[in-house]
């Protein structure tokens, strides 16, 4: 924090990629609109939920369905879990708002606590 208060050219650029990071929040269902089957199965196996593959396969779930399904729809894909049903949705949500520019602001950030 002492580094930016020091630095006004390191407080323009975090405030100004931070404003960009808001401008660039994704609406959910939109940007889920592009993510396949396959990229869903792949996101499962990404986030070690392997188990549910062949269910989502069969299901043929794509991003528009996992972003908009309940607990129910997914407790009838067989997750009973309520950590894995929270799991899946909110990596799912989480994976959907990252962008480039997020990435860069928690590098100036991770890079700014480390100092």
């Amino acid at each position: 924090r002492r580094q930016m208060r020091d630095d006004p050219h390191l407080r323009e650029q975090l405030l100004s990629l931070a404003r960009t990071v808001q401008k660039e929040k994704p609406r959910f269902k939109e940007v889920a609109k592009n993510c396949t089957v396959d990229n869903v199965l792949d996101f499962l196996h990404n986030i070690g939920m392997d188990q549910y593959i062949q269910a989502f396969r069969n299901e043929e779930i794509d991003g528009t369905l996992l972003v908009t399904a309940g607990e129910e729809v997914l407790k009838e894909l067989g997750i009973s879990s309520h950590f894995h049903r929270f799991k899946i949705q909110f990596l799912f949500k989480r994976t959907l708002q990252s962008t480039p520019t997020t990435h860069a602001l928690n590098v100036l950030l991770d890079s700014l606590a480390a100092n």
